[in-house]
Parts: structure tokens; C-alpha cells; sequence
């Protein structure tokens, strides 16, 4: 409903409901190339069990490891903690990602909120 508070962002991270319901798309990868095309910012969309497609002038499919989901509460508040983590300390976008989809795989195993550590990693 806000997505004009987006505007000037670099990235966003919306999971793929979040997306559809942004542009009105029900197809995931039109849908967040609508979304960024609209905002003029990369989309990391994360797409639960398919893991997460990152969309900027080219779309990256990023698959994750098939885990037992216990609990996805957080799951994206992990994926962009640990995004910010590794590039802040250098590491470039796709490591970065590669990162995170790995720590939301180890976050969803846990019931409710689960800091992922980075021995984990």
C-alpha cells in the first residue's frame, strides 16, 4: 500500500506475497522485475523453500538447502542482518546472499526468533 515510501532506496527485501501485492502481479519474476523498475532499486525477493532471486538489470536465483521448517518467524530479519553483516565487512553482494540463505535455513529450523551464529555458518 506504501510502496512510494521505497523510492530512492538501493534495495529491497519483500517476500514474494509482499511483491505480488505491490505491483498486482501474480507472476514472481515479473512481479519483481515491475517492482524494481518502479522503484529504480534492486529487489532481493526471498521465496521460502526456492530461496531467494535477486533482480536487478539480470535475475540471480540463489537456491537453498531442503530443511525441516520448524518455525519461519524472523527468517527475513535474518536474511538482511546477515546481508548487512557481510557487506559491511567487504564481501561482495552475491557472498552476501549466499550467506543469508544460508542462516535463514539454519533460523527456520529453530522455534520463534533465532539469532543465527556465525560458527553456523
Amino acid at each position: 500500500k506504501h510502496k512510494n515510501l521505497y523510492h530512492k532506496v538501493r534495495m529491497i527485501l519483500p517476500n514474494i506475497e509482499e511483491a505480488k501485492q505491490m505491483t498486482g502481479d501474480d507472476d514472481i519474476l515479473s512481479a519483481g522485475k515491475k517492482l524494481g523498475s518502479e522503484l529504480k532499486a534492486t529487489i532481493l525477493m526471498t521465496a521460502g523453500e526456492n530461496g531467494m532471486y535477486l533482480i536487478d538489470e539480470n535475475i540471480k536465483h540463489d537456491p537453498t538447502d531442503k530443511v525441516e521448517i520448524r518455525d519461519t518467524t524472523g527468517a527475513g530479519d535474518v536474511v538482511l542482518a546477515t546481508i548487512c553483516t557481510f557487506l559491511n565487512e567487504g564481501k561482495t553482494l552475491d557472498e552476501a546472499i549466499e550467506y543469508a540463505n544460508k542462516a535463514a535455513g539454519i533460523s527456520i529450523k529453530h522455534l520463534g526468533n533465532y539469532a543465527v551464529k556465525r560458527e553456523e555458518l
